[in-house]
């Protein structure tokens, strides 16, 4: 497992790591001739779409660019007031439904994962197997189950411990780099927008939330589960030999 640092960057270049993905499934595809064949690459195609889903998820859920995050600036008798939610603009439900797209379409690929299993010759136990072998991804196929049969889940859900996600919001995500000296501070501009001053560290807007158990006991960050999440799809479609 890697250190809770490199998860929390994991996905700040995902373009990569989700063109690496994309060319792991193409080039798994079989011989074409045969309807085996044609069949694989209809499965690698609708994986190919899914994947490419849920990386359009993450960016949706995360903002590097600082200039799009303008605040609310306004003077009143010789004092300059600044309101910054990090929002810019999102209105409650649009957050929600960013939020909810991105754990749908993580949990949604175990069953793609298993058509394309059973249509080349693998079984699909592998994969259950390796997803239960994954808390977060047993947190977040949960979390979407609650989202669609409501809560609570029976038995604790896939995970055992029931989670809900509350407070979900967008908020400003300030991470320091691994290596000794690194630092990162936040002022604002005077459009309101922040101003980052970074030396080895990262800033981003995310939506995310608090995680509990059933007893309200926090398990950790949505934003956290989502990039082990899909760290875990990583590796789990390496394992399956798509190469």
């Amino acid at each position: 497992m890697r250190r809770l640092v490199e998860l929390v960057n994991l996905l700040s270049q995902y373009k990569s790591p989700a063109w690496t993905l994309r060319q792991r499934l193409r080039n798994s595809t079989t011989i074409l001739g045969t309807p085996s064949g044609r069949i694989a690459f209809m499965a690698n195609d609708e994986l190919l779409s899914r994947i490419d889903r849920i990386y359009a998820s993450v960016d949706a859920n995360q903002e590097f660019d600082m200039t799009k995050l303008p605040g609310i600036v306004w003077q009143q008798q010789g004092v300059v007031w600044l309101y910054q939610d990090f929002r810019s603009g999102l209105s409650q439900p649009e957050i929600q439904n960013i939020a909810h797209s991105l754990i749908h379409n993580i949990a949604n690929l175990k069953d793609h994962l298993r058509r394309w299993a059973r249509q080349n010759g693998t079984d699909p136990a592998t994969i259950d197997q390796a997803i239960g072998a994954s808390n977060a991804l047993n947190i977040i196929i949960d979390l979407s189950n609650n989202d669609k049969h409501g809560y609570p889940p029976r038995d604790g859900g896939y995970s055992g411990v029931a989670p809900q996600v509350s407070g979900i919001d967008r908020v400003m995500k300030l991470s320091f780099g691994g290596e000794a000296g690194s630092s990162i501070s936040m002022a604002f501009n005077a459009d309101g927008s922040p101003r980052i001053v970074s030396r080895g560290g990262s800033a981003k807007a995310v939506i995310t939330g608090r995680v509990n158990d059933k007893d309200g006991n926090r398990l950790g960050d949505l934003h956290n589960f989502e990039l082990e999440a899909v760290e875990s799809l990583e590796e789990l479609v390496a394992d399956l030999g798509v190469t």
